[in-house]
């Protein structure tokens, strides 16, 4: 009833997976939304005269405070399970 060669087969796979690797942004944005470790961009931060340096982090679960000392990088990788909300 149906002929499928080999080549109708490897034809349809090879369509499949390069729609599949056109839309890896989706995929790449949707495991930042999901994930809770992930990349936080320095909101605010304040240092006191004792080298304490209070920290705020925007990321993609909403802003955490977490204890960094000495220093406040810019962009830090944090599992935002682990600190204080902002």
């Amino acid at each position: 009833m149906f002929n499928f060669s080999i080549l109708n087969v490897i034809s349809f796979l090879g369509r499949q997976i390069s729609a599949i690797i056109a839309a890896w942004p989706l995929f790449v944005l949707a495991a930042l939304l999901i994930s809770p470790i992930g990349p936080h961009l320095r909101w605010s931060y304040t240092k006191s005269a004792y080298s304490y340096h209070q920290c705020t982090y925007l990321g993609s679960r909403g802003f955490i405070d977490p204890d960094l000392t000495p220093d406040c990088p810019i962009v830090v990788i944090l599992d935002s399970r682990n600190w204080r909300r902002g």
